[in-house]
Order: C-alpha cells, then structure tokens, then sequence
C-alpha cells in the first residue's frame, strides 16, 4: 500500500490527529503567555550594555549579549532587530531575581500571536469544508 492509499484510507484519523497537535501547541503557548505575564509582574524593568551581537541569516538564531549582575546573558532575538543594535548600546530587558533570567519586554507578544495563529490555525481545521463544498454546489 503506498503512501497516497494510506493517507486516503485513513484521512480522518490524520485530520483528528493534526486538530489534536494543533489544539496541544494552542494550550502551551497559552501557558507560556501566562507564565511570561507572572514573571513580568514580578521582575524588574531595568537598561543592559550591549557587549557582543551576532545577526544571523534567517536559517540561523541572532542573538546579543549583554551584562548583567552575574556575569554575560545571551538574548535571543530577530534578525532586523538585531541589526538596529550596535554594540555599547543599552536595551530596556526584565531581570527576574528569583529565577536568574533576563528576558525582553516585548516577549509577551511573541506569545500573543503564536497563541493567535494556533488560534486560527484550530478554527479553520473545526470548519466542515466538504459540508459547505456540497451545500455551496447544489
């Protein structure tokens, strides 16, 4: 049996499938944006030296260092971003002191639109096309 047989032979069980994953990336980023809220609410909003940048392409990671009280954090962080950084400049980050991370301001919305494309991602998939297709076309 080869591949094409098999996804039509068990079409709805894949779809179940892919509406599940998408439903479990939903819940976790909706975690991740609550649990970034929680630190946010408890950590200080405070201005770090830029030490070292490193902008990648956007098949690899950009990231910048920068100093803090225990020693040199690495942030991760866009491509276009990072360009705009110079090195000796000063970025506004959140240092949380219970949990040693220091982590960016706008990090909140990072998780805002994951959650939101997941979002759609999961409303689309629940609507029965084939349903509308059949009313559409009689």
């Amino acid at each position: 049996m080869g591949l094409r047989a098999y996804i039509q032979k068990n079409n709805k069980v894949i779809y179940r499938v892919m509406i599940g994953v998408a439903c479990l990336l939903l819940i976790a980023a909706t975690y991740q944006y609550y649990e970034i809220k929680d630190l946010m609410k408890s950590s200080v909003l405070g201005n770090y030296e830029v030490v070292k940048k490193y902008c990648g392409s956007y098949r690899t990671s950009s990231f910048i260092e920068v100093i803090y009280d225990l020693g040199i954090k690495k942030i991760e962080m866009g491509e276009t971003r990072c360009e705009l950084l110079k090195t000796g400049d000063t970025i506004e980050l959140y240092f949380n002191s219970e949990k040693g991370m220091l982590f960016r301001t706008d990090q909140d919305e990072i998780y805002k639109r994951t959650i939101y494309l997941f979002g759609v991602i999961v409303l689309l998939a629940l609507i029965p096309w084939t349903k509308m297709r059949d009313y559409v076309l009689r």
